[in-house]
């Protein structure tokens, strides 16, 4: 039988591989932004512009305000997401108990109303382009039959994380401070979002061979580290929220009375390293 403080490894091992992935993750996030500050070219981002027509290359075609219709797309995207996560969040709160029933349904009845939609549309794209409205169609209506069989085969895995959602209901009414958790990491998707932005439109300014900033050729390798920073930073920020959620549950489920904060000073003070490292494995392996 192993030794309680070798499992699942010794402390020793533990601490020197958090301290390890700190690093590496801090000195590749630091280097890249450091770079980007050093890149910026203000002169080139006068003459920048972000084309969203078909042909049209001429910047003083497009909008200052709304190229093509691209900000009242965004943020009415933005509001319907917006509003459809906090109906499915109250749904989810109210009626725990369907609710894993409920997300197979709406998909079910969604993924036919595309395919029907699909077929009855007159656009100009699948008028000229029939082979891709039967494909997309047919594609809607078997994975709509593929759910439906997931519906039966997986029911009693649906039942019990209704059961588990339920328990989630409890925990939410009886330690209301898990949801700072989610003003906090809004926040910092939010900032790392803009960090992200920044550093893309920094190295497109410095090597760019044309003035259009969706080209993502013109930043070249740092581009693609930028968008590995990207991905590696959204998984981060899900795993790490995960951990301090999960640490505010157990302590709940086990009756500690510890305070809600405890899990995030634990991330920033032991654990961040690990939660890095992790997040690089499951973002790319």
């Amino acid at each position: 039988m192993q030794k309680q403080n070798t499992i699942p490894i010794p402390e020793a091992s533990r601490t020197s591989t958090d301290v390890f992935c700190t690093f590496f993750s801090a000195a590749f996030a630091l280097a890249l932004f450091i770079i980007a500050c050093i890149s910026y070219n203000s002169a080139a981002l006068n003459k920048a512009y972000f084309n969203f027509g078909n042909s049209t290359t001429d910047p003083t075609l497009a909008s200052s305000g709304d190229y093509y219709g691209f900000q009242t797309a965004f943020w009415c995207t933005v509001l319907v997401a917006f509003g459809l996560g906090l109906l499915w969040m109250s749904w989810v709160h109210l009626f725990p108990r369907t609710a894993p029933y409920s997300a197979f349904v709406l998909a079910i009845l969604s993924l036919i109303a595309l395919g029907v939609i699909t077929l009855v549309s007159k656009s100009n794209f699948f008028n000229t382009n029939g082979g891709w409205k039967i494909g997309v169609a047919v594609t809607c209506f078997v994975l709509a039959v593929i759910l439906c069989s997931m519906l039966c085969f997986y029911s009693l895995s649906l039942r019990v994380q209704s059961i588990f959602l339920e328990y989630a209901r409890f925990f939410l009414h009886e330690v209301k401070g898990t949801f700072i958790y989610l003003l906090i990491f809004l926040i910092f998707l939010t900032g790392f979002i803009a960090l992200i932005t920044f550093q893309h439109v920094a190295f497109s300014s410095k090597s760019n061979s044309n003035t259009n900033f969706w080209d993502f050729t013109n930043p070249g390798v740092l581009g693609i580290l930028n968008i590995l920073e990207f991905i590696w930073g959204l998984q981060f920020l899900r795993d790490a929220f995960n951990f301090c959620v999960s640490g505010v549950a157990t302590s709940w489920y086990w009756n500690q009375n510890s305070p809600w904060y405890l899990p995030l000073q634990r991330l920033f003070t032991r654990h961040w390293g690990s939660v890095a490292g992790g997040s690089f494995l499951n973002a790319f392996l």
